[in-house]
């Protein structure tokens, strides 16, 4: 493993490479921290707009968590490069994704309670090609440089919360 970048606001984030030519993200949280929701919604989920979790491990007191990588930064970086308001049809994307993310986590019966510019991520999948060079070794190739579409990731799962079954109060008649 290999650490390349600080990416966390608050610290607690790296872009790393396994060795296998995606990049990740590893989030380090202290056990006190650590919500199991956030490893749970984020293995569990099959929704785009949802980020990935990969892995989790426990290393000298701290949780590892081994997520995807949302290459192209956060909505509150986004708006802190572009400050101008965005056009109808650029907000119409982010906020469709952004509640295809939030009912995904309601139909598992999760609220977030903590959406924010910080936890809405913005990725474009990176189309690679693998070749091999005259010593057999594999490198990666960016594919053309078509448009690719860009996907919102809703992150900062630690804040989710089950709900529970609605109470339901018989009346007597």
């Amino acid at each position: 493993m290999q650490v390349l970048a600080h990416i966390g606001k608050r610290g607690r984030v790296f872009l790393i490479d396994l060795g296998d030519i995606k990049h990740f993200a590893l989030k380090v949280c202290d056990q006190e921290g650590f919500n199991e929701n956030e490893f749970e919604l984020g293995s569990n989920t099959e929704d785009s707009n949802i980020l990935k979790t990969h892995g989790q491990k426990t290393a000298e007191g701290r949780y590892l968590i081994l997520q995807e990588h949302a290459n192209l930064g956060s909505l509150e970086v986004l708006l802190e490069l572009f400050p101008e308001v965005p056009r109808d049809g650029m907000a119409r994307a982010i906020v469709l994704q952004l509640l295809k993310g939030i009912n995904s986590l309601h139909e598992q019966e999760f609220v977030h309670n903590g959406i924010s510019i910080e936890h809405v991520l913005f990725s474009r999948e990176e189309e690679q090609q693998q070749q091999s060079d005259e010593e057999g070794q594999v490198k990666a190739e960016q594919v053309g440089n078509k448009e690719r579409n860009v996907l919102i990731k809703l992150s900062g799962l630690k804040f989710a919360q089950k709900v529970g079954q609605p109470l339901i109060i018989q009346t007597q008649q």
